[in-house]
């Protein structure tokens, strides 16, 4: 919990000094290319971090055959990682310099930039995974939530304090060079707790085999991190640049009031998942309301000052941005309705409903890309913001719509007027 918190305060702190280092024109760049990075990183994965972590706990260390088949599907998984993301740099690098041919040379940079992040994010979650599914959390998160931003952040501190001017290359190429710094650290210290090869001869998985497999968690982790990278990119193409920094300023400033959620979620998911299992609907009920209602506290605090000091906040960024208040307002209202909704994407995965997990998040964030276009081309930054929460709201609203009808859990703060008016009608 407290790396995540930690990891958080140096994200946002890590997009403030890049804001300030870059202008606004560049870090709109930056932003756009982050974010198209960050997006593409979960195509590459094609879904084995998710593999990972759910496979290597099935098999224990305790006889030499499962040590053996450790070692084997980790072979595997790293061997399709690799073929996936040099398939994709090879794609986005024969793209590029097409782009270039074509006289587009900054789409080409950006281009070139996103695949280098991609590749670098998908690598760092893989690496996560694997260690976590290893039991060894902080070598897991800290080189990636902590290590990673500290030492971008203090670069860039010391280049703006030496009146370096702001780079876009150079932004790129330390935020990479940088996660790779901390990855290499990352593997250098949890080497020892890799499982070792055994005697036991092991076929390694084939890439095609584990790839297909993954199939369904790739399909999840794309639907869930689909709308808020391309809402950026969106923003860039319909707008400008420097619209695009400032939303992803906004989008940065608003997830602050998500981390009340993200930290409830934490302790609630595997909660859920063991009541269920229990056959325990009840438990799995109080689990919910608890999340919803402790979140939601929480969110609400947070929102009364970014309805205060919107403005201000956003001037953290730079003082060019303080005009564009209502744009952070805007984005933190979808923060509040993601919080009211509780746990209901994680009550849906917990319970072994994926699939209408994923069809869910598909159609929500693709409507929530497609009012962004909408809404920026024919009403500008605040037209952007709005389309991006219409897709948080048809998420929330159809996720929890679907565990009341499916499961009859119903994981909002609604749940704790229910329950209090339950009581009341009791006690009459």
């Amino acid at each position: 919990m407290s790396v995540k918190l930690a990891a958080a305060g140096l994200s946002y702190a890590m997009f403030v000094v890049l804001s300030r280092w870059l202008g606004a024109e560049t870090y709109g760049r930056f932003a756009a290319a982050f974010s198209a990075g960050t997006f593409l990183s979960f195509v590459m994965l094609v879904g084995l971090h998710t593999e990972v972590l759910r496979m290597l706990p099935r098999l224990e260390d305790g006889a030499e055959k499962h040590a053996d088949e450790r070692w084997a599907f980790l072979a595997g998984a790293w061997r399709a990682l690799g073929a996936s993301i040099g398939l994709f740099v090879i794609v986005g690098v024969g793209v590029a310099i097409a782009a270039a041919m074509f006289g587009r040379a900054q789409w080409a940079g950006m281009l070139m930039s996103a695949v280098a992040v991609a590749g670098s994010l998908a690598l760092a979650e893989f690496l996560a995974s694997m260690f976590r599914a290893l039991g060894v959390v902080n070598i897991a998160l800290v080189p990636r939530d902590v290590l990673w931003r500290g030492l971008v952040l203090a670069a860039v501190l010391t280049l703006s304090l030496a009146h370096v001017e702001g780079d876009f290359v150079l932004a790129m190429g330390l935020t990479v060079l940088f996660l790779l710094l901390a990855l290499g650290l990352q593997l250098f210290w949890g080497r020892k707790l890799l499982p070792a090869k055994g005697v036991a001869p092991q076929t390694i998985p084939s890439a095609r085999t584990l790839i297909w497999d993954a199939r369904w968690l790739a399909a999840a982790a794309l639907a869930s991190n689909l709308l808020q990278p391309l809402a950026v990119v969106a923003v860039g193409a319909v707008l400008s640049y420097a619209d695009s920094g400032v939303f992803f300023a906004a989008q940065k400033t608003a997830a602050l009031l998500s981390l009340p959620l993200i930290a409830m979620n934490m302790i609630g998911a595997p909660q859920i998942a063991r009541a269920w299992a229990a056959g325990d609907k009840t438990e799995v009920q109080r689990i919910c309301t608890h999340v919803a209602v402790t979140a939601t506290a929480g969110t609400l605090a947070g929102l009364v000052i970014v309805l205060g000091f919107s403005g201000n906040l956003l001037a953290v960024f730079n003082p060019a941005y303080r005009s564009e208040g209502a744009i952070l307002i805007i984005l933190s209202l979808g923060n509040l309705v993601n919080t009211l909704a509780g746990p209901a994407g994680y009550l849906m995965l917990m319970t072994g409903h994926e699939k209408r997990f994923v069809l869910i998040s598909a159609v929500a964030q693709m409507s929530g890309i497609l009012t962004v276009l909408i809404g920026g081309t024919l009403f500008g930054l605040a037209g952007a913001g709005w389309g991006e929460v219409v897709g948080v709201v048809i998420f929330n609203v159809v996720m929890w719509g679907a565990g009341y009808r499916m499961l009859g859990v119903d994981s909002s703060v609604i749940s704790s007027v229910r329950a209090s008016f339950g009581k009341q009608r009791s006690l009459d």
